[in-house]
C-alpha cells in the first residue's frame, strides 16, 4: 500500500509542478459540498519545484481543487521574509479569498500577526504551532507532523547500514545530517534521528551541518562532501530545496543518502538516475493528503478553529518511503527491524522525544553525545 502511495504521489507531483510557475491560479466551478469556503490561496515561503515540502503542499491544494471544485491560487515567496506579511495581508484584505493556507516554522510570526489583524479571515497553518493561549487566533487551525518519529526510524536505518559491508558503506561508524536552518523544526528531525542512531548503535557518531538556507544547493553539496570526507557514508538531507544539493553531494561521493518530505528517489529517478540511485529512502510527510483533508473539513464546516493537532506514524501521516529501491538496497533483516521499531513507536512501546520545547542546552547535549 505504501509503495503504491509513493508511486502515485511522485507521478502526481511531477505532473502538477510541470505547469506551476510563479503565482499560479486555477479556477473551477464551486462544488455543492462547499459550505462557506469557496476559494483557497496557498502561500509557500520558498519555491515550487523543490521535490519536497512546497511541492507536497501544492499537490494538496490541487487535490482539494479537483475534489471540491474550489477556486485556488498558489504564491511563492522565494525565501524572501520581507514579503511574508505584505502578501498575507493582501489576501486577508481580499474578499475573493476565503481561506489562506501557509506554514512552516519560518512563517509562524507573520501568520500570527496577520491572523490577529484579520479575525474574520480563516488560516490553515501547516507544520508549525500557533499560540492559542491568548485566545486571539480563533480563526486559525494549525497542525504539525511528529517528524521526530519517522526521523528515529531514519536514524536506526542509518546506523544499521553504516559499517556493515554494503557497497556504498565504509568501515567507519559515522553518519551525517545536513539541515537547512538551525531552528525548532529542523532540530525536531535531528533529535529524532540521533535517538534512532543511538538506539540501534550507541557507538555510531553523527556529523551535523546547517546550510543556513533552504535554497542554497551549492553550499549543501559542499557540506555533504565535507561530511563524507570525514567518514560519513549515509547522510540525511533535511534542508528544503537545499536537500537536492545534499543528495547530489552524496551521489558524487558514492555514499548513501536519505531524502525528506516526499519520496525523493521516485521524484528524481527519471531525470537524475545517478543521484536517485544513492537515495536509500526518504522521511516522508504526507502533507498533500493532510492539507486536502483539512481543507475539506474547513469547507464542510467541521474544522475546529482555534486548535492545534499533531499527526504521525499512528495516523499514517509520516513514514519511511518503502519503494523498490529501498527493498533492493536494504537487507531484509534490517527492513524487518525497522518495521518492528515502527510498530513499537505506534503502540507506545518506544517513546521518541521531540525537540519542540527543548532548550538549546538540551539539544546541544544530544549533539555532543554523538559528536566525533
Amino acid at each position: 500500500m505504501r509503495k503504491l502511495y509513493t508511486i502515485v504521489l511522485a507521478l502526481f507531483v511531477c505532473c502538477t509542478i510541470a505547469f506551476a510557475s510563479g503565482a499560479t491560479e486555477k479556477t473551477t466551478s464551486i462544488s455543492e459540498k462547499v459550505d462557506g469556503i469557496r476559494s483557497v490561496v496557498l502561500v509557500v515561503p520558498s519555491n515550487l519545484g523543490d521535490k519536497g515540502f512546497s511541492d507536497l503542499a501544492y499537490s494538496g491544494l490541487l487535490l482539494s481543487e479537483q475534489e471540491l471544485g474550489i477556486k485556488t491560487r498558489v504564491v511563492e515567496l522565494a525565501g524572501d521574509t520581507t514579503k511574508q506579511i505584505p502578501i498575507l495581508r493582501e489576501f486577508a484584505e481580499d474578499p475573493d479569498w476565503d481561506l489562506i493556507v501557509s506554514g512552516t516554522y519560518s512563517m509562524n510570526e507573520a501568520i500570527s500577526t496577520v491572523a490577529a489583524e484579520y479575525p474574520e479571515k480563516k488560516f490553515l497553518v501547516y507544520d508549525t504551532a500557533i499560540n492559542y493561549a491568548d485566545g486571539i487566533h480563533k480563526n486559525c487551525f494549525s497542525f504539525e507532523h511528529r517528524a521526530y518519529e519517522s526521523s528515529f526510524l531514519a536514524g536506526a536505518l542509518a546506523a544499521s547500514l553504516t559499517n556493515k559491508g554494503l557497497p556504498n558503506a565504509n568501515a567507519e561508524k559515522i553518519v551525517g545530517f545536513v539541515g537547512g536552518m538551525e531552528n525548532a523544526s529542523i532540530s525536531d528531525f535531528l533529535i529524532g534521528y540521533i535517538q534512532g542512531v543511538q538506539y540501534m548503535d550507541p557507538e555510531c557518531k553523527v556529523l551535523v551541518s546547517y546550510v543556513g538556507s533552504f535554497t542554497d544547493t551549492a553550499t549543501a553539496k559542499e557540506m555533504t562532501i565535507a561530511q563524507c570526507n570525514k567518514g560519513a557514508d549515509i547522510v540525511f538531507a533535511v534542508a528544503g530545496g537545499s536537500s537536492l544539493g545534499v543528495l547530489d553531494g552524496a551521489a558524487e561521493k558514492n555514499v548513501y543518502s536519505i531524502g525528506v518530505d516526499q519520496d525523493q528517489y521516485l521524484a528524481l529517478v527519471d531525470n537524475n538516475p545517478k543521484v536517485a540511485s544513492n537515495i536509500v529512502t526518504s522521511v516522508i510527510k504526507r502533507l498533500d493528503v493532510t492539507i486536502a483533508r483539512m481543507i475539506a473539513k474547513a469547507c464542510e464546516g467541521t474544522l475546529e478553529w482555534g486548535t492545534h493537532v499533531k499527526v504521525g506514524l499512528a495516523e499514517d501521516s509520516i513514514g519511511l518511503a518503502n519503494n523498490e529501491h529501498y527493498l533492493e538496497i536494504v537487507p531484509e533483516e534490517v527492513r524487518n527491524s525497522i518495521d518492528i521499531l515502527e510498530s513499537k513507536i505506534t503502540d507506545g512501546s518506544i517513546v521518541v522525544e521531540t525537540a519542540i520545547g527543548m532548550t538549546t542546552e538540551q539539544i546541544n547535549a544530544y549533539k555532543t553525545k554523538v559528536a566525533l
